[in-house]
């Protein structure tokens, strides 16, 4: 009986696509990973956290993949009870994203959503 040997070989051959897609899922999971809303994230952003995201995403003109996952992880992170209580820190910033952003883009989108959470935080 020569069966079964056969799956051997074939390993070689798609070894280099499947650790492609790997790397690439993995990236991908960053995104939908999160439950919106879930307050189980243990990230805590203060105000030197905050501004850097900031110069970030005006660094790199409202759009695009790093004002994104810029914004992405404020909203996944719990402002620190000091930023929080300094509206005037993340409200105007935030604002001035959800302006200068390109209309209907996600970076847009996402900066009202973090300032609508953050809102809802300060109480």
């Amino acid at each position: 009986g020569g069966e079964g040997g056969g799956s051997g070989d074939e390993m070689m051959d798609c070894d280099e696509g499947e650790r492609e897609a790997a790397a690439h899922g993995a990236e991908r999971q960053e995104e939908g990973h999160h439950d919106e809303g879930d307050d189980g994230s243990d990230l805590e952003v203060d105000e030197f956290g905050f501004q850097m995201a900031v110069e970030e995403i005006s660094g790199s003109a409202y759009e695009g993949d790093e004002a994104e996952s810029a914004l992405a992880l404020l909203l996944r992170s719990r402002p620190a009870p000091e930023l929080l209580a300094d509206g005037e820190a993340w409200r105007g910033p935030l604002e001035d994203v959800a302006v200068k952003a390109v209309e209907g883009s996600r970076v847009g989108s996402l900066a009202r959503r973090i300032l609508d959470r953050w809102r809802e935080l300060s109480g």
